[in-house]
């Protein structure tokens, strides 16, 4: 299985930020049945920053896109996605699941302008992951 992560940047969030990526990464494998692949990558959109969580897996059913993220919902404990949709909240982010059913599960982060922080020089490739400064 290949997970691949982000480099050059930090989110400004709860520490506990961590733990909906491991919901997310732990989920896939859980259900996806059919996955051999989890990719974390970002987009810049507008001020915002888009981070995504794409696995190869059988995806999300459309009629349970909105459920997954209700207290009690699921095959397990039915809180993981309940407080992986909670946690982003605390910092003014925002999750959905926007994957095709049958193609995988893709999760959207929405990190809003202020929260977030970019190498300066890293769509060039010229800065290191630790010379971190704010903007990009």
């Amino acid at each position: 299985m290949v997970i691949e992560a982000i480099n050059n940047g930090a989110v400004y969030a709860d520490d506990m930020l961590e733990k909906v990526f491991y919901n997310l990464t732990e989920n896939a494998v859980r259900h996806g049945k059919k996955i051999s692949e989890i990719r974390f990558w970002y987009e810049k959109f507008s001020d915002n920053l888009v981070i995504i969580c794409q696995d190869n897996g059988i995806g999300i059913p459309p009629g349970d896109k909105d459920k997954i993220f209700k207290e009690g919902f699921g095959k397990n404990t039915g809180i993981g996605m309940f407080i992986s949709k909670e946690i982003p909240d605390i910092t003014n982010m925002t999750i959905s699941e926007t994957g095709i059913y049958g193609e995988g599960a893709r999760f959207e982060i929405v990190v809003p302008k202020g929260v977030y922080r970019l190498a300066a020089g890293f769509l060039a490739g010229d800065l290191a992951a630790d010379q971190l400064s704010a903007g990009a």
